[in-house]
């Protein structure tokens, strides 16, 4: 027999639903077939598993067995114990309806409390509303200092660190020169206005020696919402990007959109920058602009 005629035969051969002339066959072939004997072993063990899961099916404890094992186990034969027992260590279903009664037996602590004012003498049954009142003033106050008050300082510290980053972020923003420094000299930032005619009037800048960084200054009112800047390449290859609120980029003093972009990703070449902004469809400022080679 064949592998492609022996395959389809595993299962029921696995069952012994086959014909001996045809099972000796199936059994010759699964000896000498290694990936036949793999399907072989895992039908046998699906098969005794379905076994197994029958068996604890048909004897399931009913409810009434299952509610004395959990609240009136002294009142029940210590057989009936035991059986039911190894039955819900075994079976999962019953072993969560056992968890179920017994949390819906628990008391609570509402009802242990309930449970010292019932069983009180008259006296004391009197005095239950004082002492309702007594726990419920001294409650409420050491709720505000445990917990409220703490609370409310952890809060108010959280803005206040908050507040003061932000002071500082627009300290450093204001202060931060448009022009950055460079080795070999002052760099130069390049102010984009939008779209040029033809390339002989594309704005143009040369690197310094050494420089690490090159400003990019964009004619754009953008809202206030995050904004995303993106520079190609000429073939189209996204060369940088960056992504973040209005507030990290918008340079009040000259009412412009600035980037500082790493020196060593611009290479000699022409290039394409789009700023766009959250929410809207279509980019708010598309310019190009070229780099020169070194002198």
């Amino acid at each position: 027999m064949t592998h492609e005629q022996a395959e389809p035969l595993i299962s029921d051969w696995a069952r012994g639903a086959l014909e001996a002339a045809r099972a000796a066959e199936v059994e010759r072939h699964v000896t000498t077939c290694d990936h036949c004997r793999a399907a072989a072993q895992a039908a046998h063990a699906l098969l005794a598993e379905t076994k197994r899961v029958s068996a604890l099916a048909g004897r399931h404890p009913s409810s009434d067995q299952l509610a004395r094992y959990v609240s009136a186990a002294d009142s029940e034969p210590l057989a009936a114990l035991a059986t039911t027992g190894v039955h819900v260590r075994e079976c999962s279903a019953c072993r969560e309806d056992v968890a179920l009664m017994r949390a819906a037996a628990s008391p609570g602590w509402f009802a242990a409390v309930r449970a010292g004012f019932v069983g009180a003498p008259a006296p004391v049954r009197a005095l239950q509303p004082a002492l309702a009142l007594v726990a419920l003033l001294l409650a409420y106050p050491a709720w505000l200092g445990l917990v409220q008050a703490p609370r409310e300082r952890a809060e108010t510290e959280r803005r206040l660190i908050a507040s003061e980053d932000a002071r500082r972020a627009a300290e450093r923003r204001t202060s931060e020169p448009s022009v950055a420094p460079a080795t070999g000299g002052g760099v130069v930032a390049l102010v984009l206005r939008g779209p040029t005619r033809s390339a002989a009037t594309l704005p143009t800048l040369r690197l310094q020696p050494g420089q690490l960084e090159q400003p990019l200054l964009l004619d754009a009112s953008p809202p206030d919402v995050r904004l995303s800047i993106r520079i190609t390449g000429a073939s189209g290859v996204a060369v940088w990007s960056v992504t973040g609120p209005r507030e990290e980029f918008w340079d009040a003093s000259n009412q412009l959109v600035g980037v500082r972009v790493p020196a060593t990703l611009l290479a000699p070449g022409d290039y394409r920058i789009e700023l766009a902004a959250a929410g809207h469809p279509e980019p708010l400022l598309t310019a190009e602009f070229r780099i020169l080679p070194p002198r």
